[in-house]
């Protein structure tokens, strides 16, 4: 063999072996720096684990997961709420030299009894107090509930938080120099925007009865010494599990722009008819006409104003639609006091029977213990398919539907009281996890979108069909929508 080839193969046989070694010192420091990362994990999510871990089961059930990325989410992100399930009864609480000395026993635990526990709470119908405050760069927190649906209570703060902040360590802080670490729940439709929605746990500190009355506000802070002003705690809404006035409600996402008064009478005025009794409206950046509408319902108990107002530092496109997501889980919270089932639908939105007249009437029929909500197909109603109708009523004119329903764009009706977090589109996680969604049969009921067909996510534009079940709530929607309209006219008018 010519002495020249031969120099030519021991070079390329060194660079083999340099690029070898090289190959496997990476692998040996990804797998090292793995084994660290899910160590870290173990540290942080450390659970209390049954005969059949709860974990296990979620990833062999979830199906849908498309890679180990995506596995790995989904089970720390369920990992994660079960240790704000099984979080230890003795959480660990900072008490400073002026604070009274008491010893942590386990009948100090539970104060859901306690004398005070029931009268320092605000209701759910309080809102004068509802803005973002800031906690530190990108960090906001919006309200408060306390969440006793478990033998251990918690403190479910809604809050905004800035990509990757999440990951930092967060301090629940009440007044009196208390403090607990605080649980960080990554909501599930933050469409990878720079600001996302986050659910913060609080465990609640232990404590003696005559202390109890200091844990009716909460405040986050990054450091578990203070970090904290007057200005920056939140009240405490009580959740209050056995005193919902009212069978149906709707949570309406922020509204913006000028919605005329015509439209927002008829939405509500329809949704009586299908038996809805209280509606909740977060106010964004609305004209003083549709304001006006808003407050008159109000003051018959039909409406909730709730302001929403997101900080400066959040822009239109650095937070999903106005952060409709975390409004979401603040009604789906607020709720929970005041309705037994609460849908999440837009101003063009209806669930609409084709089996009866009123919510009620498929209700009664799918309930079910282990049944936390419906589920329900939708289906275009496109301006162009129909045509104006005498009254004026657009639920009246647009009477075509396409023939083909929207699997993807489904609404949800559910009892707040079985759900711990509520996506657009779904329920993202229920409160325990035998409680399960059912999707309703088009035949039954489903959702009238009404507005311009979009053929995106399999859905096809191409087919109308007429469909005038809407006529059957004529009579009586165009009856008290004259009656209401003319009223908050002459109010108006006065005014």
């Amino acid at each position: 063999m010519p002495f020249n080839l031969l120099q030519r193969l021991r070079s390329v046989n060194r660079k083999l072996i340099i690029i070898s070694g090289l190959i496997y010192l990476s692998l040996v420091f990804l797998f090292h720096g793995r084994l660290e990362f899910e160590q870290q994990l173990d540290n942080r999510f450390k659970t209390v684990f049954f005969k059949r871990n709860p974990v296990h089961l979620y990833l062999k059930k979830n199906t849908s997961a498309t890679s180990i990325s995506h596995s790995l989410h989904s089970s720390l992100k369920n990992k994660m709420e079960l240790h704000v399930r099984n979080i230890s009864t003795k959480p660990h609480v900072h008490i400073q030299a002026n604070t009274p000395n008491f010893t942590l026993s386990d009948k100090n635990i539970n104060i859901t009894h306690a004398p005070n526990y029931k009268n320092c709470y605000q209701s759910s119908s309080n809102v004068g107090n509802n803005t973002f405050h800031r906690i530190s760069d990108g960090i906001f927190i919006y309200s408060a509930y306390l969440d006793d649906r478990h033998s251990t209570p918690f403190v479910r703060v809604m809050t905004i938080i800035a990509q990757r902040k999440y990951k930092l360590r967060y301090f629940c802080h009440f007044p009196g120099n208390f403090w607990t670490d605080g649980l960080v729940y990554q909501m599930c439709e933050n469409h990878n925007k720079h600001f996302g929605g986050y659910i913060i746990s609080c465990p609640l500190p232990p404590s003696k009865p005559d202390q109890q009355k200091l844990f009716c506000s909460v405040s986050i802070s990054l450091k578990k010494n203070g970090d904290t002003n007057h200005s920056s705690f939140i009240p405490i809404t009580k959740i209050r599990t056995n005193s919902q006035p009212f069978s149906y409600g709707i949570c309406i996402p922020p509204l913006f722009g000028n919605i005329s008064q015509e439209h927002l009478v008829e939405y509500i005025e329809l949704s009586k008819l299908l038996g809805v009794q209280h509606l909740y409206f977060y106010s964004f950046r609305l004209s003083d006409a549709a304001t006006h509408v808003l407050e008159y319902y109000e003051k018959q108990n039909t409406v909730t104003i709730i302001p929403w107002k997101l900080p400066v530092e959040i822009h239109d496109n650095t937070i999903w639609y106005n952060g409709q997501l975390i409004a979401h889980n603040d009604c789906l919270y607020r709720s929970m006091s005041q309705v037994k089932m609460v849908a999440f639908n837009d101003l063009d939105e209806f669930i609409i029977p084709h089996n009866g007249s009123t919510w009620t009437d498929f209700v009664n029929k799918l309930s079910g213990e282990n049944i936390c909500g419906f589920s329900f197909w939708s289906a275009f109603f496109d301006p162009s398919t129909g045509r104006p109708h005498p009254s004026g009523l657009f639920t009246m004119s647009q009477t075509g539907r396409s023939a083909k329903f929207s699997q993807v764009r489904t609404k949800v009706l559910v009892e707040p009281l079985k759900i711990f977090e509520v996506g657009i589109h779904h329920v993202s996680k229920p409160n325990e996890e035998h409680y399960k969604m059912l999707r309703v049969d088009t035949n039954i009921a489903f959702l009238h979108h009404y507005r311009k067909c979009v053929s995106n996510y399999g859905m096809k534009c191409d087919k109308f069909i007429p469909d005038r079940a809407i006529y059957r709530y004529f009579d009586d929607l165009k009856t008290a929508f004259d009656s209401q309209l003319n009223i908050i006219r002459q109010i108006n008018s006065t005014a």
